[in-house]
């Protein structure tokens, strides 16, 4: 059984959510997408019952802080458990040109000089350029340039068990990539809000979208799932609810809007 674990599900101003970031379980193989902010990560992860050690894997979307950062944190970490003897192999960091320069700099600047020796033995980050496909884990992802007006922002496509997960990033799908969400099992798309507060959540509609923005974009593709993540967090209302709610009346498929550590089965 493959499952999607959401680790976080908040935008860049997480409050009491976590940042978005999610693990990919298939056959007891472990893709982490994105990493947040902090070391809450690795809180996640352990509350997610997923031992560090067991990932080796790794794909960062962009280079903003709220996706990127958290993997140092990780990269600390995973020293601490090589010099325990208790993580084996490499780390394999799939990213865009951009995101490479910014990792390879960093974590040479952020840890200190033995953790970063370390380091240079056990990652490869391996750059990905559009439309090219890895196959990791024995699983075909085809990595895409998702055509962002703000950042140089990669989705993947995946077939998994003979199943099509498609995850867009966290901006608004561009049209340009519309034709790649027909007939998918599974698509995975940001949402902020819903429709009647985006005055006041301050959103930019040309970057993130409300609930209706997506559905009624995304409607007639034949999509199955639809999760929607990287949500403002209000804690007037319950996000869950209000969004799967709309979403649901609106969508001729299943839409989920999950919370920090839910398990969603592909």
């Amino acid at each position: 059984m493959t499952k999607i674990i959401m680790l976080g599900t908040a935008a860049a101003i997480a409050g009491k959510s976590y940042n978005t970031c999610f693990v990919i379980e298939n056959e007891n193989n472990y893709f982490l997408v994105d990493t947040g902010c902090s070391n809450r990560v690795l809180d996640n992860l352990k509350y997610a019952n997923i031992e560090l050690n067991k990932i080796h894997n790794v794909f960062i979307s962009h280079k903003h802080m709220d996706h990127l950062l958290g993997l140092f944190w990780i990269l600390r970490q995973i020293t601490i458990l090589i010099r325990k003897k208790e993580y084996n192999g490499k780390l394999n960091i799939y990213c865009n040109e951009e995101v490479s320069n910014i990792i390879m700099t960093l974590y040479k600047m952020l840890l200190r000089k033995s953790q970063a020796d370390i380091i240079d033995n056990f990652i490869n980050v391996i750059t990905v350029k559009d439309n090219e496909t890895k196959v990791i884990d024995g699983i075909k992802y085809t990595f895409f340039d998702t055509n962002s007006n703000e950042v140089n922002l990669y989705g993947f496509e995946a077939i998994i068990k003979n199943k099509k997960l498609v995850f867009l990033g966290d901006e608004k799908c561009n049209p340009i990539n519309y034709g790649r969400l027909y007939n998918v099992d599974c698509v995975m798309h940001e949402v902020f809000c819903l429709e009647k507060d985006k005055k006041q959540s301050g959103i930019s509609a040309s970057i993130h979208s409300s609930v209706e923005d997506v559905v009624n974009n995304l409607k007639g593709k034949q999509i199955k799932k639809l999760i929607l993540y990287h949500s403002k967090n209000n804690d007037k209302i319950d996000k869950k609810f209000e969004f799967e709610k709309v979403g649901n009346e609106l969508f001729d498929g299943k839409v989920i809007v999950p919370n920090d550590l839910e398990i969603i089965e592909l």
